[in-house]
Order: structure tokens, then C-alpha cells, then sequence
């Protein structure tokens, strides 16, 4: 994997990479950093799985960000917020990132067949505790 930085370093406003159309999923994008995330990766052009535990304020989020892309708002009952992906599109995946790890695994399933793929991975969840331990995530890596 190539690693690009932009010129200047640091927030010099220029584009590391085109990521238009990619898909990204963001953990903990219920409220917070979170949701800032999800909204400009959003407006960047990407597909963007936003995943929380507090499903009403995903939905809310769902519906800013369809209203940012083309002002169509379809939150179905499967928890997809599009069933046609295009870039600025968005899905929901509800995941509680203290549970267990067949919990997590299901929710990254569902997370990797709502696109097919994902690209951007931000991992933005937490929680206070113990976190469990989590063996890996390599099945979920591409061949």
C-alpha cells in the first residue's frame, strides 16, 4: 500500500488523494468526530458506512448526509439508507463496539456486502472499560 502525504505537510489544504467513490467506514459516527467524518468523506464523493450503537442519531446523520448528495432521503426498514450505491451515498450498520467479537464480526460483515468493498477505514469508536479481545480482522481483508 502506497502512502501519500501532501505537500507542505500538515494542513497545507491540498489533496492527499482522489477519493471519490471509494467506500469508508466510520465507527463511533453517531455524534462527535465521528459524525464530522462521515459528513465531509460524504461530501467528498465517498460511499460512507457510518456505524454507532444509537441508531436514531445515525438515522438523523443518514438524512443530513442525503440531503447533502441529492436531497433524497430513504431510510429503509434493512437499515440501508440507499439501495442504488453511488458516491455520496450512505448506509447504516448498528454496532456496539464493547460487545463481543461475533457481534463485531457481524456488523463488519454486514458493513463489507452493503458496498462490496471498503476503502477508508475510520476507526473512531470507544468506549470506557475492558475491551475484549479481538483475534483479528484478516478474513475480512481482500484476497
Amino acid at each position: 500500500m502506497e502512502v501519500t502525504t501532501a505537500k507542505g505537510g500538515g494542513n497545507s489544504g491540498e489533496e492527499i488523494e482522489d477519493i471519490e467513490g471509494k467506500v469508508a467506514l466510520i465507527t463511533g459516527a453517531s455524534s462527535g468526530l465521528g459524525r464530522v467524518f462521515s459528513v465531509t468523506l460524504a461530501e467528498r464523493g465517498c460511499n460512507v458506512i457510518i456505524a454507532a450503537r444509537r441508531t436514531r442519531l445515525l438515522e438523523s446523520l443518514c438524512d443530513e448526509i442525503n440531503a447533502l448528495t441529492d436531497g433524497d432521503s430513504n431510510t429503509g426498514e434493512t437499515g440501508e439508507c440507499s439501495r442504488r450505491p453511488r458516491p455520496g451515498r450512505v448506509a447504516i450498520v448498528e454496532v456496539d463496539v464493547s460487545k463481543d467479537e461475533s457481534v463485531i464480526d457481524a456488523a463488519v460483515e454486514k458493513a463489507w456486502t452493503t458496498f462490496g468493498v471498503i476503502d477508508i477505514l475510520v476507526n473512531n469508536a470507544g468506549f470506557r472499560g475492558i475491551l475484549p479481545k479481538l483475534k483479528s480482522f484478516h478474513k475480512f481483508a481482500p484476497p
